[in-house]
């Protein structure tokens, strides 16, 4: 199994919608917030689609006073942490089909 790149993060559910598979919480503290952020704030939008679904994700980063961040680089660190993380998720549910029953 893959392995997830951090080892801790302070996350707040601001908004959570089960039945339109909606989720929206803040991560305030832990090493997944690099230098510069403050904190970050992700939407998480699950849509059925066929015999599967899409998964939609979009990430607010705000950065503490007086920096700035580059954005390419944030959105690259980003993407290939999230693509980690849906790859572990997805091998757990894979191996582990009777948690989701």
């Amino acid at each position: 199994m893959g392995r997830i790149p951090h080892k801790y993060a302070r996350q707040r559910i601001d908004e959570l919608d089960a039945d339109k598979f909606y989720c929206k919480y803040t991560t305030l503290e832990g090493d997944v917030l690099n230098d510069g952020y403050g904190y970050v704030v992700v939407e998480t939008k699950i849509d059925p689609k066929g015999s599967g679904s899409i998964c939609q994700m979009t990430a607010h980063f705000h950065p503490l006073p007086g920096t700035e961040l580059e954005e390419k680089g944030v959105i690259k660190l980003s993407q290939e942490n999230m693509k980690i993380i849906f790859k572990v998720v997805e091998e757990y549910r894979l191996a582990n089909p009777q948690v989701y029953a």
